[in-house]
C-alpha cells in the first residue's frame, strides 16, 4: 500500500519544485565526505606523511566525486600508506581502509555502494625494525659503510639507495 500526502497551493507547489530540483537536476552535486586517519603510537610526522599522501583522503579536493573513484583511491592507498611505513622501517603494518565501515577491499567494483559519507583510516605500524648485526663483504681495503648500516640503526628501505654503488662483474659462464 502506498500513501502519499498531497500538498496544495503555493507551498506544495514550492515543495515539489525542491524535490524535482534535487531529484532531477542535481544529482551529480557531491556531499562532503568526512575523511579521517587514525595512527595511535606513530610519530607525528609518520602521520603527516601518510596523511599527505593518502589519494583518498584528499580525494575531493582532487575532484574525485564519484563513488567509483573514491573505491580506487581507497584501493590505491593501501600500496601507497604500506610503502610509506616500509620506507619508515615498519614491516609489519596492519591497513584498514573503510568506507561507512565497510573494508574497502571487499568492496565489489560492479556492487558499488550508491554513495561514500565517510572514509576512515586506521593505522598500526608495529614495531620498528633495526639492523642487529649487519655485514657486508668482501669491501675494498678503506671503504667505509655509511651510519645507517651500522648496527641498531632504523632499518628501512629507504636506506637500499644510501649506500655506495659498486659495478658488479661476472665471471666465467657465458
Amino acid at each position: 500500500m502506498c500513501v502519499a500526502i498531497q500538498i496544495m497551493g503555493r507551498w506544495g507547489a514550492i515543495l515539489r519544485g525542491i524535490a524535482t530540483f534535487c531529484t532531477v537536476l542535481a544529482p551529480g552535486l557531491a556531499l562532503a565526505v568526512e575523511t579521517s586517519l587514525k595512527a595511535p603510537g606513530a610519530p607525528e610526522d609518520l602521520q603527516d606523511r601518510l596523511r599527505g599522501s593518502s589519494a583518498a583522503l584528499s580525494a575531493e579536493e582532487r575532484g574525485l566525486e564519484t563513488v567509483q573513484e573514491m573505491l580506487a583511491a581507497s584501493l590505491s592507498d593501501y600500496r601507497t600508506l604500506v610503502q610509506i611505513l616500509y620506507d619508515e622501517g615498519y614491516f609489519s603494518p596492519v591497513v584498514h581502509i573503510r568506507l561507512d565501515g565497510r573494508e574497502a577491499a571487499y568492496i565489489k567494483p560492479l556492487n558499488l555502494p550508491r554513495s561514500i559519507a565517510r572514509i576512515e583510516i586506521s593505522v598500526t605500524t608495529g614495531p620498528p625494525f633495526q639492523f642487529g648485526r649487519t655485514g657486508i663483504a668482501p669491501l675494498a681495503t678503506g671503504t667505509v659503510l655509511p651510519q645507517a648500516y651500522q648496527s641498531g640503526q632504523r632499518a628501512t628501505t629507504g636506506k637500499r639507495g644510501d649506500g655506495p654503488v659498486y659495478p658488479v662483474h661476472r665471471t666465467g659462464g657465458p
